[in-house]
């Protein structure tokens, strides 16, 4: 049963993001890594290899080229 949607939101090229890379730690295979300025992680997960990095590609390029761009992710809090 969905419980809570939270939907939050930062600039990739903001103070509130500091850089992505690929997660090597991660349960599921094809994970990246957004790090965020506050020390949290948000974690995507990607369907195969190409798609990760396909999503790491784009994210260098928006930093890269100075891109001011909104991200914003919604958290579904599920409850049993």
């Amino acid at each position: 049963i969905l419980n809570q949607v939270l939907n939050v939101s930062f600039f990739l090229n903001g103070e509130d993001f500091s850089g992505c890379r690929k997660c090597s730690n991660s349960l599921k295979p094809f994970t990246i890594e957004l790090i965020l300025s506050n020390s949290n992680i948000l974690y995507l997960s990607a369907k195969n290899e190409k798609e990760a990095q396909d999503w790491l590609q784009c994210f260098c390029k928006v930093i890269s080229l100075g891109v001011i761009m909104k991200f914003i992710y919604i958290i579904l809090l599920m409850r049993k």
